[in-house]
């Protein structure tokens, strides 16, 4: 289930960013220059598509530490936005929980990446070795 949420998360950052980008999203002002839009948004793309990313594909020892280096960075800033936001509130209300409960899908992204590369099994089990001769 944290798996399902994580992929929708990041495909709600993937697509906020790229609406962004398109200059579908208003701002304040006046609308920044395609250049800025483009380079403000290029870690939460990245970071979206580190949750989006199949992990049945990053179970090898080289892109399986790229994929946990990925999700760790996204750990630390979101953490890093939390923890800025809580010290910006006055009082503690239900946007603290709300706030917690953001934090809490690539923790458990993480934590489910790290427990599938634990568990030892491959990717594909259908590899069936064929019995030896006059056994059984």
């Amino acid at each position: 289930m944290s798996r399902f949420i994580a992929v929708l998360a990041g495909t709600f950052i993937v697509g906020s960013s790229l609406a962004d980008i398109a200059g579908l999203v208003p701002h304040s002002e006046e609308m920044p220059s395609l250049a800025s839009r483009v380079t403000s948004n290029v870690w939460p793309i990245f970071l979206g598509l580190a949750l989006m990313a199949p992990q049945r594909h990053f179970l090898t020892a080289p892109r399986f530490f790229a994929l946990l280096l990925a999700h760790l960075v996204l750990v630390a800033v979101v953490f890093h936005r939390v923890g800025e936001g809580l010290l910006s509130l006055e009082g503690f209300g239900w946007l603290d929980f709300a706030l917690l409960a953001v934090a809490a899908i690539p923790v458990l992204s993480t934590i489910s990446l790290w427990a599938r590369r634990r568990s030892g099994t491959p990717p594909n089990n259908s590899f069936k070795p064929k019995p030896l001769r006059g056994s059984a």
